[in-house]
């Protein structure tokens, strides 16, 4: 069974700064958290920026929240189309102000993905997430390379996926 120790040692490899000419002194990864199927944090660490930005914990949650449903009305949407979900996880990068940005991207759990499954379709009519569904959200600044932070979350997520493999229950 994974730790949260060892869920927390995952999501700050992601607040590591990256050396590159393109990352100034202000562009930052701020926060990482591990929610659970209804958006609700896990596990969360923040980097020091945190503070100097002046968002606070519960600023998070909120855009943690703002983050989950417009997901989810995405892939309501997208349904709806009668569009077939992508195989690759699903993922939303938002701007919350002018200044700060996340990406939300799913886990898919319990040794399956759960993507384009028959019998893993779970969703209710108003796009709760599947059970057996994790999700990470990464907030930035706005100075922060976009693709770094796509494949910090990306490095997350196929890490923690690992360390989930074969967990199956509602969190």
């Amino acid at each position: 069974m994974l730790r949260s120790k060892q869920i927390n040692g995952v999501l700050k490899q992601g607040l590591r700064n990256v050396p590159s000419s393109s990352v100034g002194p202000r562009a930052a990864v701020l926060s990482i958290s591990l929610l659970s199927t209804s958006g609700t944090p896990l596990a969360t660490v923040h980097d020091t920026h945190l503070e100097q930005a002046k968002i606070t914990e519960d600023d998070l949650r909120v855009y943690t929240l703002i983050g989950v449903r417009q997901m989810k009305e995405n892939e309501q949407q997208q349904a709806d189309r009668g569009e077939e979900k992508q195989k690759s996880s699903s993922w939303e990068a938002i701007q919350i102000d002018d200044n700060l940005q996340l990406i939300i991207q799913e886990i898919p759990l319990g040794g399956s993905s759960s993507h384009n499954e028959g019998d893993n379709k779970h969703e209710n009519g108003e796009g709760e997430a599947k059970p057996g569904s994790l999700y990470v959200v990464l907030f930035y600044s706005v100075d922060y390379p976009h693709e770094i932070a796509k494949l910090k979350v990306d490095s997350i997520c196929s890490e923690l996926a690992k360390k989930l493999e074969g967990f199956q229950g509602d969190i």
